[in-house]
């Protein structure tokens, strides 16, 4: 700014001498004319070089861009001044009343010169007017962009058009380094979205999806204890890319060792589907190389892991993302300030303290352990034989002071206050300063401060320095070149209290859970209305919502009456105990009844307790029989379930045939916090075995006594029946002939029934 300020001001100086070197010629002159015609193009050079920025120099600093254009206009402009001198050369022959015409209006073009020059310096009000409007414009272009609320589902918005994917240029960046650090905010632009037109096709690309490619990445998968390459499924515009496609190919190279990956294609009206891959990495990861093909975008992702000591993952139910810790310059990425699961070798210690140790090794050697890194500014990992330290650094961001914030299900991510004012500490200082936007999507934008130092907090006073009374803001933190570098969320509803059961909530034996209440208090309940889709009540302190036992997450709103900008979302999960079973998809709140015969020894068999609360527990698995104790063991935390491995008590079970309860007793603290049956083994009957249908051919038949001596009878009789243990309404079933006319009893013919039916001799022979 200084230097074209210095070229303003010589270009003014040569104009003057310019005009008062024509006061001493005196043969000729230029026409009055042109020196009119030059005066206004001087009017146009001052006008055009003036140093806007003298008056904005606090606002902002012009982009590498404007400074450009600048240049090129000065050079431009240089050009001009000496295209005017050229022309301006006095002619020889010239009467010399013209000279002293010339002479009287050169005197008038100077004081208009010293007008011009003496605008150039200070400038009239009207000119600083103008100036505090561009100032103005210039701050609107630098807002930076609203970004998706932590309170917004994930479905994706409605839009008037769809972009078209663009085939890949050579401009764009065809190789893709996943350890690059990206930056939180892209290209900055309004916030503010003028409507736009819809057209009769709108309805139809709407459907379309969009023509972004998603990029592979690393998955540990906490119950196969696994790690994983995944190339994640694709939806993509069937724009340009051939109908009749099956597969397609992705070329990979994991650890040095190159393989190809077809994946299936499947074709719809207007989209191509590719279907999600998952490659097993079997070894500790050292990079990773995926060539994506041309239907896509033809780029290759790439990664290397610098150090095997250890692995970094963002938690996300249970499996997590590998956190690229590694750049492409082989520098290490500072540690994210949160929970992370860390895969370490066994070689290696942590003095930080454990949240999770997991059971499970990974590659033989690592073993996962979950540690919070919220609070923390590094990480050291000593080595377990030399005692050497290694210290990784953890990035710096700008945070809330959350000492008086409430919070949903939505955490840290996006805190509630209620106060009356709310405090931004920076991770350092700035000399330069930082700007700092907060927005509301609906009410619009505001500029808190200009240039924030960092060296104190950053105090808002609640609702003054807010864009609307209340509702849910982004507040960016933006270098002076307009640039966001960091994005923070928070909600604000004044006097705001939520009351409901934070503690874990035991389901009663055999009748599971009953319904829960969330009371939302609220200064003036009357001023502000609830939206849900559950039943609620209100009275003079605010509103009640009634949760039914099915239900745990409940999602409701809460706005000021005909203000949508002053909408609060929130979301708030009740920490009822529930269960279930490895072969079952919903959650339980009773006792299970299970045989004896679902156990198989080779196949593991999962029970999994979820308590839907951040606070630890302990809970053991207790095995009784007739209310004595058999044998117990602990479950282990898995993501956000304990889980249990029932196979430990397969002998136990087998074994034990009478009936069987699985208690679980939730401990915090050593102390207990309450008990549950979740599991009922009924006991194994004796069942006595039924006579075994005998069908021989000829039937047999019993001997008889006659006057000739014995012969084959016809039946035998009631009493050989009784004394063999045979029934006569079974008789039939067996196949036994009966004669109920005989009275008499002979041994024969009772051992010969036992020898079929397999009985004992219960008697002798009698007549």
């Amino acid at each position: 700014m200084v230097n074209i300020f210095k070229k303003i001001i010589s270009w003014i100086n040569r104009i003057i001498i310019y005009f008062s070197r024509r006061k001493e010629k005196t043969k000729g002159e230029l026409p009055l004319a042109k020196e009119e015609t030059a005066i206004e193009e001087i009017k146009e050079i001052i006008t055009t070089l003036q140093p806007e920025n003298e008056i904005q120099e606090n606002v902002t600093v012009k982009s590498a861009e404007e400074k450009v254009i600048e240049q090129e206009e000065i050079k431009e402009s240089a050009k001009r001044i000496e295209e005017i001198e050229e022309q301006d050369k006095p002619e020889k022959k010239t009467e010399k009343v013209k000279t002293v015409e010339a002479t009287e209006k050169s005197s008038e073009i100077e004081e208009q010169i010293k007008d011009l020059t003496k605008g150039a310096v200070k400038k009239p009000e009207k000119l600083k007017a103008k100036t505090e409007e561009d100032k103005s414009e210039e701050k609107k272009i630098k807002k930076p962009r609203k970004k998706k609320l932590p309170t917004e589902q994930s479905e994706e918005r409605k839009k008037s058009g769809i972009k078209r994917a663009k085939s890949p240029t050579a401009k764009e960046k065809q190789v893709v380094n996943l350890g690059e650090r990206k930056r939180k905010t892209h290209k900055t632009r309004s916030p503010v979205r003028e409507p736009t037109l819809k057209t009769p096709d709108d309805s139809k690309r709407s459907t379309l999806p969009s023509p972004r490619v998603l990029s592979p990445y690393v998955e540990i998968n906490f119950d196969e204890a696994k790690l994983f390459l995944v190339l994640p499924k694709q939806a993509l515009n069937l724009e340009k890319i051939d109908g009749s496609l099956k597969e397609l190919k992705y070329e990979l190279e994991i650890n040095g060792k190159k393989e190809e990956v077809s994946a299936k294609v499947s074709i719809g009206e207007q989209t191509i589907y590719v279907e999600e891959k998952k490659i097993e990495i079997k070894d500790p990861l050292k990079n990773f190389r995926v060539n994506f093909p041309k239907e896509m975008n033809g780029r290759t992702y790439k990664y290397e892991h610098n150090d095997e000591t250890f692995y970094v993952f963002i938690s996300s139910g249970d499996s997590g993302k590998l956190y690229y810790l590694f750049d492409e310059n082989g520098d290490m990425n500072p540690l994210p300030k949160r929970d992370v699961w860390l895969l370490l070798n066994e070689n290696f210690e942590l003095s930080l303290e454990l949240d999770i140790i997991e059971e499970r090794w990974i590659w033989e050697k690592y073993q996962p352990l979950k540690i919070n890194l919220k609070g923390q500014n590094e990480l050291i990992i000593t080595n377990r034989e030399t005692r050497e330290e290694k210290a990784i650094s953890c990035e710096s961001t700008f945070n809330f002071d959350i000492y008086d914030a409430i919070f949903d299900d939505f955490g840290e991510q996006s805190p509630i206050f209620t106060g009356n004012t709310l405090r931004l500490i920076a991770p350092r200082k700035n000399r330069s300063g930082w700007l700092v936007w907060i927005q509301n999507k609906i009410a619009g934008s505001k500029l808190l401060r200009e240039s924030w130092a960092g060296d104190e907090p950053l105090v808002l006073k609640l609702p003054d320095d807010l864009p609307c009374e209340c509702g849910e803001f982004q507040i960016d933190i933006c270098e002076q070149n307009g640039e966001s570098i960091e994005t923070l969320f928070f909600r604000y509803l004044p006097s705001l209290k939520l009351q409901y059961s934070k503690k874990l909530i035991i389901p009663e034996p055999l009748k599971g859970h009953k319904t829960e209440e969330i009371k939302i208090i609220l200064e003036n309940p009357k001023e502000f209305e609830l939206k849900t889709s559950l039943k609620f009540e209100i009275n003079e302190q605010g509103f009640s919502i009634a949760v039914p036992p099915e239900n745990d997450a409940i999602k409701f709103s809460i706005s000021q009456k005909d203000g949508p900008e002053t909408k609060v979302n929130m979301q708030i999960t009740l920490p009822r105990l529930r269960w279930r079973s490895s072969q079952e998809k919903i959650w339980r709140d009773k006792p299970a009844q299970m045989k004896r015969e679902d156990f198989i020894a080779a196949k593991d068999f999962y029970l999994s307790v979820r308590t839907n609360s951040p606070i630890k527990h302990d809970i053991w698995a207790i095995l009784e029989s007739n209310g004595n104790k058999i044998q117990e063991s602990k479950f282990v935390k898995r993501g956000v379930d304990y889980v249990f491995l029932l196979n430990q008590f397969y002998d136990t079970i087998n074994k034990n045939k009478e009936n069987l309860k699985l208690r679980i007793k939730v401990m915090k603290d050593k102390q207990t916090m309450g008990e549950s049956d979740i599991l009922y083994i009924p006991e194994v009957k004796v069942i006595t075995k039924s006579p075994v249908l005998i069908i021989k051919k000829p039937i047999v038949r019993p001997i008889v006594k006659s006057s000739r001596g014995f012969r084959t009878g016809k039946g035998f009789s009631r009493g050989e029946l009784s004394k063999a243990g045979i029934e006569i309404k079974d008789v039939k079933r067996f196949n036994i002939p009966y004669d109920k006319r005989r009275k008499t009893v002979y041994r024969e013919n009772v051992d010969t029934l036992k020898a079929l039916i397999g009985g004992e001799d219960n008697g002798d022979r009698s007549d």
